[in-house]
């Protein structure tokens, strides 16, 4: 009898020892399980696309220069800024005629100042809204559907300058073009609205000047293209030949870099700005060789730093 009982406790214990190995094996099975699905799903995550479009293109007319992205970085990793690209003609929302010099009204005088050709305009610095110099003439290369018909002209002794700029740099096989020249008071208003809708208006500070504050209104101020950038406004316009000739060669006709590489770190204690290696500003040719030999900016250059 007590053999039975011993036996029957037997069978019992090894049932509990079976049980016991069942809940072990199934235990192993579902962690294994586990660690897999959390593999895969990892490399789901690593092969997915990014989400939204690699680029988005304003809505309503309004004008559009910079990416929205954030700042691409170059071979070394760096960040860099993402300047913007001047409108076409269908980017913008108001007619060219919006922008153009309302027929009889008197443009602004000529002060001594101005005729020196070292006037100041930034931020602490800015003209009127009905500042329109009288001498505009056209330039002759100049980059289609780029801007209107105002933004294609420069004051006579800037357009005369950036002429035989174009073709001296012609003559050593360098092929630049003047994107945008004189930007009206309207025009820049429309023109920094755009950036601000699209980067916000701390950003857009950085590289966008406000509605007189730009020195595109003067009428002694260009931006440029490249041949090797299809006149594409890039950062890279200062590593290009054509970018590398202007900053070499741009002071020999009264022009200078007006935002200097070296300032984008400290942009709000001098210019405001970051670099910018296609905007050329003209201050005749002593000013010019000075400012360029010396490396410094217009500010520096006139003692005006408030």
């Amino acid at each position: 009898m007590a053999r039975g009982k011993h036996g029957k406790k037997t069978r019992l214990n090894t049932a509990k020892f079976l049980r016991f190995l069942g809940v072990i094996a199934l235990a192993a099975v579902l962690i294994a399980a586990l660690i897999i699905g959390l593999k895969s799903c990892g490399k789901a995550k690593d092969t997915a696309p990014a989400e939204g479009p690699a680029s988005e293109q304003p809505s309503g007319g309004q004008v559009s220069e910079a990416p929205v992205s954030g700042p691409a970085a170059d071979a070394s990793g760096t960040p860099q800024p993402e300047p913007p690209h001047e409108p076409t003609l269908q980017e913008i929302a108001a007619s060219m005629q919006d922008y153009s010099h309302e027929p009889g009204k008197q443009a602004a005088p000529v002060t001594v100042q101005d005729e020196n050709y070292l006037l100041l305009i930034n931020r602490t610095h800015p003209l009127g809204p009905d500042y329109w110099p009288d001498d505009l003439v056209t330039v002759s290369k100049t980059v289609a559907g780029v801007g209107n018909n105002d933004t294609k002209k420069m004051r006579k002794v800037a357009a005369e300058a950036i002429e035989k700029m174009i073709a001296g740099a012609a003559e050593q096989g360098i092929d630049i073009a003047v994107r945008t020249g004189f930007r009206s008071y309207k025009y820049q208003k429309d023109l920094y609205s755009g950036y601000v809708q699209r980067n916000g208006e701390a950003k857009a500070n950085t590289f966008s000047a406000k509605a007189g504050e730009s020195e595109h209104q003067t009428g002694l101020a260009c931006d440029l293209g490249g041949k090797s950038q299809n006149y594409a406004l890039k950062y890279d316009f200062g590593k290009t030949k054509e970018g590398q000739w202007v900053y070499d060669h741009c002071a020999e006709y009264g022009f200078i870099l007006r935002f200097i590489d070296g300032t984008e770190d400290k942009a709000g204690d001098i210019t405001g700005y970051v670099y910018e290696p296609w905007h050329i500003r003209y201050v005749g040719e002593e000013a010019a060789r000075e400012i360029m030999e010396k490396g410094i900016t217009l500010e520096e250059y006139l003692g005006v730093m408030d």
